[in-house]
């Protein structure tokens, strides 16, 4: 009987979770989380995306938003209405759209020329991204919260392996390591 109550516990847990991610989320990124309802609400369900977040990272998206952007600060230490249970419900509803492992790539450490991570920026990222990073038809990069709390290996991983299902291309076969190194360093020189 215990393992009966339980069940239906997690059950409730999971609806509540569902809920909650529709109610401060579900309007822009999509109640699939497949993104982009609202301009540059990326996909939140991309597998590329969430193997490469991290629980920490997630969570300081959504409790410190993205600011000059249409991502608003949702934790309630700065007059947003969601507590600590509350955010960590939106991930784990987040992570019921897992299809891949998560990524080991955290943990780099990136140097590269930022001179030349401009020239490919320019010629690549650009025309989605912005020519100042702000976001065009793609997310901002620029973003100070965003790079604060991004890691290179996340930076790394977008450029190389991409977004399936979105116009974010894999670079594996179009750049050379080095200079998706250059790009991550270029990225990261708008850090504040």
């Amino acid at each position: 009987m215990f393992f009966f109550y339980m069940i239906i516990a997690c059950k409730q847990e999971e609806i509540v979770a569902k809920e909650t991610y529709d109610t401060y989320c579900g309007l822009c990124h999509g109640y699939e989380g497949e993104g982009y309802l609202a301009p540059q609400a990326n996909a939140l369900a991309n597998p590329e995306f969430l193997s490469a977040s991290t629980d920490e990272f997630l969570r300081h998206a959504i409790i410190y938003g993205r600011p000059e952007t249409k991502m608003s600060l949702w934790g309630e230490e700065f007059g947003g209405p969601l507590n600590k249970k509350d955010v960590d419900r939106i991930i784990a509803h987040m992570r019921t759209w897992e299809t891949l492992e998560p990524a080991d790539i955290h943990n780099i450490r990136i140097t590269g020329d930022l001179e030349n991570g401009s020239s490919l920026y320019a010629t690549h990222c650009a025309f989605c991204h912005g020519s100042e990073l702000e976001g065009a038809s793609a997310m901002s990069l620029n973003n100070p919260t965003f790079l604060e709390s991004v890691s290179d290996g996340f930076l790394l991983h977008a450029i190389e392996i991409g977004r399936s299902g979105t116009p974010m291309l894999s670079y594996a076969e179009t750049l050379t390591e080095t200079e998706m190194y250059d790009l991550v360093v270029f990225i990261r020189s708008f850090s504040p």
